[in-house]
């Protein structure tokens, strides 16, 4: 039984909607009760059933003390014995059923032993009244007393018959009405009640709910509403603190996105006043013809353009970090032998290392190695990588490339040498805008964005980029995730 509650109890607080059913029958059952218990005491009611309740303890005195004169064999001669047992049996009952008295009759009807405080009766009418025969003497035999009756078949004694006086209370219609309209006021006062009590836990869950949606939609957005039960009010809860932590991550990446773009006018701004006042100072002087001769005119065009060149890199980078940091950044991913890729893009670059005293090398895997990547942003990462390795490394070094294939992801590494970078720093490498020396900087072209590129391209891809500084030699890591498809099988 106490596991059948449980699971009772269980069912019933997943679903709200049985909870209310049962709440309904609970105090349908409860108005009921009261006003059952409210007629009880209408005296018709009332008197109604205390008639049943004596006419059925009559009877089974009237049983019992016929038994006892059957089983006792005792005639009409021992009427000593028999007054006896009546008053024995009289002496042992409750209530009214001490006032009961019996007589015994004989089949003509004539009183054989009398209790000499009953009044006779008509044993063929009393008769006829118990066999259902005529059934219109109830009111009359019953007006004043009850009645039992119990044939003495073994003793040839005739009948035993009991009597209790019982008068049935005048009642006026009124009194009836007023009682029957009292059960029907309590019953309903007690469905409103208990249906009150019942629901006061969902009521209060429901204004519980219903205050918390009120402080988050004041923003107040680290408020969680308590999921309580598995019904659908606890969902209900559960769905609110959902959309609110979604809407504290949307809120927070509004306010990173917001301050990360006014860290970039503030750094922008400063990168492009330099270029835009020496472009604007070269072209007044060229405005106001304040050159000496053709030569420094073609000189100061000459510095104008290359540093317009420089503006319009920066520009272009910036768009494109501000592109690629947008949340809805998509990726064209396609499946790529990345070592081959590697060889062609390194074989491209060759020359132009050479050019500056540099050797670039290359160590790569003889297999292919597939993986699926957006092949154009990483061909940017690539780029970016060499292009900071070619301006910063000692001259007449050498730049190496290295790619290694473990299980889950591929590693590519680019080692050079170049100044000591503290450990402190390494970290920001690859944030916007920064720049390890800043004197050197100013002599190297560059938005210092390039890193931060690569950086957000990596991410996108679901990989990490780190780097590592031992002494003169730089070495930065790009480990890249294969899906199932690029894993052998």
């Amino acid at each position: 039984m106490n596991r059948l509650a449980r699971v009772i109890k269980k069912w019933l607080s997943r679903r709200l909607n049985i909870r209310l059913i049962a709440i309904f029958i609970i105090c349908l059952l409860a108005a009921t009760g009261i006003f059952v218990l409210i007629q009880l005491q209408n005296p018709i009611i009332y008197s109604s059933a205390r008639y049943v309740q004596f006419q059925d303890n009559l009877n089974v005195m009237a049983h019992e003390l016929g038994k006892i004169i059957e089983e006792k064999n005792y005639t009409i001669h021992d009427q000593d014995e028999i007054r006896d047992e009546i008053q024995k049996a009289v002496a042992n009952a409750k209530g009214l059923n001490r006032q009961a008295v019996f007589q015994i009759y004989d089949e003509e009807g004539s009183a054989l032993l009398d209790g000499g405080k009953s009044t006779n009766v008509d044993l063929q009418e009393v008769l006829s009244y118990k066999l259902g025969i005529d059934a219109h003497k109830g009111n009359e035999l019953n007006s004043e007393r009850i009645l039992a009756v119990y044939p003495l078949l073994r003793n040839d004694l005739g009948f035993l018959v009991g009597q209790i006086p019982f008068t049935q209370p005048d009642i006026t219609p009124g009194d009836y009405n007023r009682t029957t309209l009292l059960s029907f006021i309590g019953s309903i006062g007690g469905f409103i009640l208990v249906f009150l009590l019942l629901m006061r836990p969902i009521i209060r869950y429901i204004h519980e709910i219903e205050s918390g949606v009120r402080k988050i939609a004041h923003r107040d957005w680290d408020y969680f509403i308590r999921v309580k039960g598995r019904d659908e009010l606890s969902s209900l809860a559960s769905n609110i603190n959902w959309m609110t932590k979604e809407l504290r991550d949307s809120f927070e990446k509004e306010r990173a996105l917001e301050q990360m773009k006014n860290e970039l006018i503030t750094n922008i701004s400063h990168d492009l006043r330099t270029p835009l006042t020496s472009i604007i100072g070269y072209l007044g002087l060229l405005q106001d013809g304040r050159y000496k001769n053709e030569e420094e005119m073609k000189a100061y065009l000459s510095v104008t353009y290359n540093t317009s060149i420089k503006l319009n890199n920066l520009m272009n980078e910036l768009f494109e970090y501000t592109k690629l940091s947008s949340h809805d950044t998509i990726l064209e991913k396609e499946k790529v032998d990345l070592s081959g890729v590697l060889r062609q893009f390194i074989g491209e670059y060759v020359p132009i290392f050479e050019q500056r005293g540099l050797r670039l090398s290359l160590v790569v895997p003889e297999h292919a190695t597939e993986i699926e990547v957006d092949i154009e942003k990483m061909v940017r990462v690539f780029d970016n990588l060499l292009s900071n390795a070619q301006k910063y490394s000692h001259p007449r070094s050498e730049v190496k490339v290295t790619l290694v294939q473990a299980q889950h992801e591929i590693v590519i590494a680019v080692v050079n040498r170049t100044d000591n970078i503290p450990e402190k720093e390494l970290s920001r490498l690859f944030d916007k805008f920064y720049r390890r020396d800043q004197a050197r900087s100013s002599r190297i072209q560059g938005s210092g964005l390039g890193l931060a590129i690569t950086k957000r391209i990596v991410d996108l891809h679901g990989g990490r980029i780190w780097a590592e500084s031992k002494g003169d030699t730089l070495q930065v890591f790009i480990a890249l995730p294969k899906s199932e498809s690029d894993e052998p099988r």
